[in-house]
């Protein structure tokens, strides 16, 4: 993936999240849940707890991120070993 469709990804992930910010915002229930599909939207979690982070909103939202492929990173020993699972994609 070169820059230009690298930042494409990034546009891509950017629309879906706001999208999904303007539904959470306009429920505001006391669980939204946010199911990500796919590495497609892999930024998609990131950018949604950092709008939430940035807008000082209450931290509500649950995630789904579901990936039906394997991705191995080269050092995924040592980060599976870490509690939260979430470090593999920082």
């Amino acid at each position: 993936m070169n820059q230009t469709e690298f930042n494409g990804f990034i546009e891509v992930n950017s629309i879906f999240a706001n999208a999904a910010l303007k539904e959470i915002e306009i429920s505001r229930s006391t669980k939204d849940l946010v199911w990500v599909h796919d590495y497609h939207l892999s930024l998609l979690p990131k950018m949604i707890h950092e709008a939430e982070d940035l807008n000082c909103m209450e931290q509500t939202i649950q995630m789904v991120y579901f990936l039906h492929i394997y991705v191995f990173f080269y050092d995924y020993k040592q980060r599976i070993n870490k509690k939260n699972i979430t470090c593999l994609y920082q």
